[in-house]
């Protein structure tokens, strides 16, 4: 078999096998456990932010059930994720894709993850899957039994998870600002030209003229400190709503917001330790999020 990406096809006989056979070694490795890949299996590609194995622990031990017989790949190793799109599409261009495959992310991703037609993307309704663990009783619970104490109720958790999500609230405006002008400019820029021109240097030369005159345009009308001042604002009204109406544990973002409760509280132990506490908790209480629920039913239904 070739190495995944070779190019030279038509010296192999035994390259019309390759496809499969790629799937098969890529996943493998990207799956981790031999004894827990499923050769012709569903592949679930968890493609957040932060710790995507973490990802994968948490959602194949809620729902283990509903995923046995689905293969759940980490995309922590973004290279062999990569890799793993490359012979999808490829697949699915000759039609010769085996089976189904899924990927799912936090909706604080920005765009740049490997687009496919072979992969059905779908986003958790939360800005990091973290934020699933936010759940009052349970947190309550977890914080109680480390004291082996009382000492918090349910309405306690939600006040000093609601004072968490306040420290974060000027990380999250830096970066939903940051966001929008780097959508802005990055929109202005358009170096394409002419493919049939016999002067590229002179056509790149005038694409260039034409992004900078965009990007000077928008310096002064979207950009400019006054509208930047108003979306500043905008953002923080946002910010502030979500805190009234409760939306917060969805819209802000879950993994810091329990970092900051943990530092806060002095529950001696870290927050890696106490995050996985809630999800064995949640394991045994059969506790399974909805905006979880929906995206592995319709994975494991499709």
């Amino acid at each position: 078999m070739l190495p995944c990406g070779a190019d030279r096809r038509e010296t192999s006989q035994i390259r019309p096998l390759a496809v499969t056979a790629d799937l098969d070694v890529v996943l493998a490795d990207l799956v981790g456990d031999l004894a827990a890949y499923r050769p012709g299996g569903k592949g679930l590609i968890f493609e957040g932010g932060g710790d995507s194995d973490f990802d994968k622990a948490f959602v194949g031990q809620l729902f283990a059930t509903e995923l046995r017989g689905i293969n759940l790949i980490s995309g922590t190793n973004k290279e062999r994720v990569k890799l793993l799109h490359q012979v999808l599409s490829r697949a699915y261009e000759k039609g010769d894709l085996p089976t189904k495959y899924y990927a799912v992310t936090d909706r604080d991703t920005l765009d740049g993850n490997e687009d496919s037609p072979a992969v059905n993307r779908f986003q958790w309704d939360v800005y990091h899957i973290e934020n699933f663990l936010l759940v009052e009783n349970i947190v309550c619970d977890v914080a109680n039994s480390l004291g082996l104490s009382n000492r918090y109720t349910p309405d306690t958790i939600t006040n000093a998870l609601s004072l968490a999500a306040r420290k974060v609230v000027s990380e999250v405006l830096i970066h939903r600002m940051r966001t929008h002008a780097n959508k802005l400019l990055i929109n202005s820029i358009n170096l394409g030209f002419s493919p049939n021109t016999l002067t590229i240097g002179k056509e790149l030369g005038s694409a260039v003229s034409r992004s900078v005159e965009r990007i000077n345009g928008i310096l002064t009308t979207a950009l400019s400190e006054s509208k930047l001042v108003d979306e500043e604002q905008r953002i923080r009204e946002d910010i502030e709503q979500s805190f009234a109406n409760g939306t917060w544990k969805n819209t802000l973002p879950g993994r810091e917001i329990l970092k900051r409760f943990c530092d806060d509280e002095n529950l001696g132990i870290g927050y890696e330790v106490f995050r996985n506490l809630l999800v064995s908790k949640m394991v045994d209480l059969g506790h399974k999020p909805e905006g979880m629920r929906r995206i592995i039913e319709t994975v494991r239904d499709d």
